[in-house]
């Protein structure tokens, strides 16, 4: 059974943005250390769920937009 999308159109391009800066700020921003792993891992989970418009946290949540009117 395949996910259904929980993502909107402005919140999925907010998520890509996000998950894109966090990981320039991970390569490029920071010094080294375990920081630089940190934000370029949690930025590549947010730009990933942002291109494929599904976030299991969200869905966890009850965030999913299933109830909520288009």
């Amino acid at each position: 059974m395949a996910a259904g999308t929980n993502l909107s159109g402005g919140l999925r391009l907010f998520y890509v943005v996000v998950g894109a800066a966090l990981m320039a700020w991970g390569f490029y921003g920071t010094s080294g250390g375990w920081l630089r792993t940190v934000l370029a891992i949690v930025g590549a989970i947010i730009l990933l769920s942002g291109l494929i418009a599904f976030c299991p946290i969200r869905k966890m949540l009850g965030l999913d937009g299933e109830n909520q009117k288009r």
